[in-house]
């Protein structure tokens, strides 16, 4: 371009990865807009991985099989901690989403 900006590259979805924690159903709605929310990003392309606390499983019966369940293991705060800083580090997502916690 000749005014010194660079074009946008399109986004290559594919290698994009989006990452949820505290995930819980709970009596409210919000655990069926996560699902849809992790439903549609994985449906779209998206790397999707929804991490787990210990003992914190809902139920993932709607969840698209696309989507990766992470357990980070531990029990107790700096465990879990622990668990999605090991987390992080090694995978890199592009964001990190939580609902809880």
């Amino acid at each position: 371009m000749t005014n010194g900006t660079v074009a946008a590259q399109p986004l290559d979805l594919h290698a994009v990865r989006a990452a949820f924690y505290g995930f819980s159903r709970g009596a409210g709605g919000i655990g069926r807009v996560m699902i849809n929310l992790m439903n549609g990003l994985s449906a779209e392309g998206l790397q999707v991985d929804l991490l787990l606390q210990p003992g914190g499983s809902p139920d993932l019966v709607d969840l698209d099989s696309r989507v990766r369940v992470v357990d980070l293991k531990g029990d107790g705060t700096a465990t879990r901690v622990a668990g999605l800083k090991r987390y992080l580090g090694a995978e890199r997502p592009a964001v990190l989403l939580t609902n809880k916690e």
